[in-house]
């Protein structure tokens, strides 16, 4: 079964973000002390969470090509001085890519880092 959260950690966060929770439901009708046993377990939680804990290392390849349509508030689109951060969720390190060698709306870059990560082996690649 899915979980979800309140309201602004949906829209914060995304839905679907909240977990799983894996439940047993047995119906006892009135009158009945609920003798009978349990559901077999039909999921193998250890399992479950050796792979969710299992990590595939690697790299992530960024290459920041160009820019196109940047607008500025209080400079003509020739003159505008691009720079490029990127952060990704869960990745302490923030790429910061050299100001763009080209001025304007239209900035080249050409601009190839390699981050190593390590990341869940349910993440698909």
């Amino acid at each position: 079964m899915k979980l979800t959260g309140p309201q602004h950690l949906v829209q914060k966060l995304g839905p679907g973000v909240f977990g799983d929770v894996y439940l047993q439901i047995k119906f006892v009708p009135a009158g009945s002390a609920g003798s009978s046993p349990d559901p077999e377990v039909t999921e193998d939680l250890d399992a479950i969470l050796k792979v969710e804990r299992e990590l595939r290392k690697g790299n992530l390849k960024f290459n920041v090509i160009h820019a196109k349509g940047l607008v500025t508030e209080d400079k003509a689109p020739k003159n505008i001085e691009a720079i490029c951060k990127v952060k990704i969720p869960g990745l302490k390190e923030e790429i910061s890519v050299p100001k763009a060698p080209t001025k304007g709306d239209k900035p080249q870059w050409n601009f190839k880092k390699d981050v190593r990560i390590a990341i869940s082996k349910k993440v698909k690649t």
